[in-house]
């Protein structure tokens, strides 16, 4: 994680950022912003994955920050099934559906590199 300053430059946090961003936009609005519930579940999930990768740098320790990592891929885990839902409720035409879709695997996929990494790393003294 050479020059790896703080959560923001990590390529994973970033995407669960833009990922957090697109389901506001597209829940702030419309059918789905009523849906209170379904609502609540999505922004919750995409919330929950910036913020766990966030409190996982910040615990100084390789083994725990993956840790935070596993966490981070069941929440977008949970996007990623919201985001099926909103497209079977209409909540999201097919080029909004694949857009966010992308960019939830995206995530995912930075994520398990990241942890990939963090397990490799010698364990803290």
């Amino acid at each position: 994680m050479a020059g790896v300053r703080n959560h923001e430059d990590l390529v994973a946090w970033k995407l669960c950022w833009e990922l957090k961003e697109r389901v506001f936009a597209f829940t702030a609005h419309g059918p789905v912003f009523t849906d209170f519930r379904f609502r609540d579940q999505i922004r919750g999930a995409a919330c929950s994955a910036c913020d766990t990768l966030a409190e996982g740098f910040y615990r100084y320790d390789s083994r725990d920050f993956a840790r935070f990592c596993s966490m981070t891929r069941g929440s977008l885990g949970e996007v990623k099934c919201q985001l099926l839902h909103a497209r079977k409720r209409e909540y999201l035409n097919k080029a909004e559906f694949d857009e966010a879709w992308t960019l939830a695997c995206r995530a995912q996929a930075a994520t398990t590199n990241l942890h990939t990494y963090l397990r490799r790393c010698p364990p803290k003294p």
